[in-house]
């Protein structure tokens, strides 16, 4: 049976046992038998120094059990001209304690660090669990059907408009447009949402969702290497790339303060042996205790890994980040400008209100007109007939349809009736004065035998819970807000009043909206914009940090923006600058409480005995509390 090295149950069992030898080393420093052994060295008239023949060896070979990995890894940033870095202060200040026989404190010093790189692996783990959790949703192989017989093949392999299955429970690989009549599909890991999304035939399902029907069939829209899910992946995975200020500072801080706290040090000692040569160990230990309280790593660990798992929490709750530096942005920002249609409004018509006239009043009849002029078109207007007539006692007419383009459908029956279904350019300005229609809307007029029977009233709608989520907005600290539309002018202006928007632009060509930005970003450096992600690319660029809505499967929207929310749910930006408020003040607080915890114990070790213990807490223990305040992030709730 070959042997095999289990390096992770070594580290464990090392520190354990140096943790028990500690106690036990120190408990024994306190009874007067063995304090006089770990003090003299020689009892009862021996020759022998047990503290240096016996106690001494024991501590060392526990050292460098304990702290051969943090001298290697010190050894190797040496030579890679890294030379001042946490490694060097933990291993100089415990070999310094070694030096002045204090060898518990020596060992406490190692073990402490380790244990606090411990804590360190804890929480970055837990940082990546959500991106682990969509690395498991990426399925490496898709089912095909050969020979009437499933066989699994590796995603790569896939090409596009290729058809796949996929089974009950299983995740789907590659996105796809559903060939089967129905499906209900899990998408909670990539939008948040916990609710499964129903699909009908040909709609779009994105790769990463979970299949909770039968056995489904797709045709595949993309290959692997541009799939949902892999963008999704990559992106959280190269976040880290764009850093917050706050996060290069604190690197470049660390790289001149290390070396000046060593000569600082070193300072320390030779200043006070030389007033005090007989007292040259006190200061030794005092140099010893500057060197463990100055370490940065609470500093240097806690912050990067607290941006890190605000970018994970967002992942998970649906918002892809492209770095911590735009958390800041979104903390700071008090201006959020939004597109109106897709953003704001859902993009889809829907009939409002239907009016019969000229004496016509069978509301059946019409029901039948519309729908059967409109059954076979594709026009957003036609879809928005077709859902009306749905749940409604359809009778579909016999008609010989025309269409001609951008003006109206025009049919016959077989009893030699003419229909006509059009825009207003089907009426005369007398016709549409005795209307009276509202301008905020958009109508469709039916004609019978070239006489008006009726027409219906078309409204884009706005997105469910919208003025509730515009009103958080407001809460979390945005102040003012601005619609940039093309739509017109009542349009936009109901929109602005019913959602309580400050300022509203209409009628804007794509020009004419990013110069308009570019008017808001000269009175506010932070600006945030929100856009559908399709038609917005240029202001989502030219934003201090543009969002793009409902955007899951765009690839424009990933591209263009710095922010992408997976669904179209304004509420998530409230829940964003949440997040960003909360990481900002987990930032700042372990920054204030590291420096001045540790200008507060370095006082106290120059002009004071103070044990090496308290300067192990400044450091060590400092850094585990940072990190523990660092993981309340993943706490933070989504009041959805």
């Amino acid at each position: 049976m070959k042997f095999k090295f289990n390096k992770k149950f070594f580290k464990y069992s090392v520190m354990i046992f140096s943790a028990v030898f500690i106690i036990v080393y120190i408990i024994l420093s306190f009874i007067p038998y063995t304090c006089e052994l770990f003090e003299n060295g020689i009892i009862d008239g021996s020759n022998i120094n047990y503290k240096y023949a016996v106690i001494l060896p024991i501590c060392i070979i526990v050292y460098l059990l304990l702290s051969y990995d943090i001298i290697y890894q010190g050894i190797k940033r040496i030579i890679n001209k890294d030379i001042f870095n946490e490694n060097t202060l933990m291993v100089i200040a415990s070999i310094g304690a070694f030096i002045i026989g204090e060898y518990a404190e020596g060992l406490a010093v190692i073990l402490l660090y380790k244990l606090g790189e411990e804590f360190e692996d804890y929480a970055i783990n837990k940082s990546k669990k959500d991106i682990s959790s969509l690395v498991k949703l990426k399925s490496y192989n898709a089912r095909i059907k050969e020979n009437n017989e499933y066989k699994l093949i590796d995603i790569n392999k896939v090409k596009v408009n290729q058809e796949i299955y996929v089974f009950a429970g299983e995740n789907i690989p590659l996105d796809i447009t559903l060939l089967s009549d129905v499906a209900s599909i899990d998408q909670k890991n990539l939008t948040g949402e916990s609710v499964p999304v129903e699909k009908n035939k040909f709609d779009e399902i994105y790769s990463g969702s979970i299949n909770l029907t039968n056995t489904i069939k797709g045709k595949v829209i993309k290959e692997n290497k541009d799939s949902t899910i892999t963008r999704i992946i990559n992106l959280i995975k190269e976040s880290t790339a764009n850093k917050a200020k706050t996060e290069k500072f604190i690197h470049t801080f660390a790289k001149f303060y290390t070396p000046i706290v060593i000569f600082g040090a070193i300072l320390l000692i030779v200043i006070g042996s030389s007033l005090n040569p007989n007292d040259w160990s006190n200061w030794f230990y005092k140099g010893c205790e500057l060197l463990v309280v100055s370490c940065p790593c609470s500093m240097v660990i806690s912050i990067p890994l607290a941006y890190m798992l605000s970018i994970a929490k967002c992942s998970k709750n649906g918002i892809l980040i492209k770095g911590g530096n735009y958390l800041d942005i979104i903390r700071k920002s008090k201006s959020i400008v939004f597109d109106k249609t897709g953003t704001l409004t859902k993009g889809e018509l829907y009939v409002n209100d239907v009016k019969l006239v000229n004496n016509f009043n069978d509301i059946d009849e019409f029901n039948n007109i519309i729908y059967s002029l409109e059954l076979n078109s594709n026009h957003p207007i036609a879809k928005a007939i077709k859902n009306y007539s749905k749940n409604k006692n359809i009778k579909e007419l016999k008609l010989n349809i025309k269409e001609i383009a951008g003006i109206k459908i025009e049919a016959s029956d077989e009893n030699n009736n003419l229909y006509e279904i059009g825009s207003k350019k089907l009426l005369d300005n007398t016709q549409l004065n005795n209307l009276k229609l509202n301008l905020d809307s958009t109508y469709v007029f039916v004609f019978k035998n070239h006489n008006l029977i009726g027409y219906l009233s078309l409204k884009d709608q706005y997105k469910d819970n919208i003025k509730e989520d515009i009103n958080n907005l407001y809460k979390s600290g945005y102040k003012n807000t601005y619609i940039l539309s093309g739509d017109n002018k009542y349009a936009v202006s109901n929109l602005a009043h019913d959602l309580n928007i400050n300022n509203y632009y209409y009628e804007l060509l794509p020009e004419e909206k990013v110069n308009k930005l570019k008017e808001i970003k000269n009175n506010d450096k932070y600006v945030t914009y929100v856009g559908d992600g399709i038609n917005d690319a240029p202001s989502l660029s030219l934003a201090s940090v543009g969002i793009s809505m409902g955007s899951i499967g765009s690839d424009i929207a990933i591209e263009s923006s710095d922010i992408s929310i997976t669904d179209d749910k304004i509420s998530k930006i409230s829940f964003l600058k949440k997040v960003a408020k909360y990481n900002y003040f987990v930032v700042l607080t372990n920054i204030i409480v590291s420096i001045l915890v540790k200008v507060i114990i370095m006082i106290l070790a120059i002009v004071s005995d103070v044990s090496l213990w308290l300067a192990i807490f400044g450091d060590v223990g400092i850094l585990i509390l940072s990190l523990l305040f660092a993981l309340t992030i993943r706490l933070i709730k989504n009041n959805k």
